[in-house]
This record gives C-alpha cells, structure tokens and sequence, in this order.
C-alpha cells in the first residue's frame, strides 16, 4: 500500500478510510506536509522501518530559505527513533558536490562513524540518447 501525501489533510483523510490493522508500506510526500502526519507515524512505530528522502541536494540548495522544511527533515528520524529502534534514513541525490554532501550530512544528523557513502558512475547502460538531423525543406508560397 502507497501513500502520496502532498498536503495534511488528504494524508488524513486516506488515513482514516483505512481499516484498523492496515498501514502504508509507503508514504510519499513532501517536506511541507511530512510533519502534519507524525503522529500518525509515531502511533505506528512499529510499521516504520526506513526514511528515505529523494533530492537530497535540496535540503544545502533550496533549504536555506526557499523550503525551509528541508532543512528540518533530519529531525524525522530522531523524533520517530526509541532508543532500542533507530530508525534508518537514507538521502538519496545524484547532484551533490562535495560541500552539499557536508551540508546534507550535518542537516539529517548523521553520525559519520555510521554513515556509508556510495558514490556510482553516471552511465547507465540502459539510457540511450539519440538525435536525429531533420532538415525542413518549404517554400514561402505554401503559408502564404
């Protein structure tokens, strides 16, 4: 079951249309409308195994005053983590340069003695880019 959650109030009324033993296994969101939801999400504490945030870059690029929210999303993992449950988080990005990436780990508190940073080639074998030359032959006299 997947959630997309733009805003609060229809998290909610998904939510509640649910049956009692149901859950999302995933809720897709955003930043603005993450924190209208976590209490929902600490009642459920048990059905929450990761946190994963998309465009991570957003929160050194966009957070510091255009999304401000971005820049409170480390937060999540801490307010949703017991101390026998820490609940895991990834940032997922494919843009960081080496300052963004301090930036993002200082932001969603990673602890540097628990963080893996995989890095991958851009190429991927299964996108192809293909142009073709077309050359347009008219004559005025055809829109005149």
């Amino acid at each position: 079951m997947c959630f997309s959650a733009t805003g609060t109030h229809d998290f909610h009324k998904q939510i509640s249309e649910l049956p009692d033993d149901s859950y999302p296994s995933i809720i897709y969101t955003t930043p603005e409308a993450f924190g209208g939801f976590m209490g929902y999400l600490r009642e459920k504490l048990d059905h929450v195994c990761l946190v994963a945030v998309d465009e991570v870059h957003c929160i050194s690029e966009w957070g510091y005053d255009f999304r401000p929210e971005y820049r409170q999303l480390g937060s999540i993992r801490d307010s949703l983590s017991t101390p026998g449950n820490i609940i895991p988080l990834i940032g997922c990005t494919a843009t960081a340069t080496r300052e963004i990436e301090s930036d993002v780990i200082e932001n969603l508190n990673f602890r540097r003695d628990q963080l893996e940073i995989v890095k991958t080639s851009l190429f991927r074998s299964n996108l192809h880019l293909r142009y073709y030359s077309i050359i347009l032959l008219f004559s005025w006299n055809n829109f005149l």
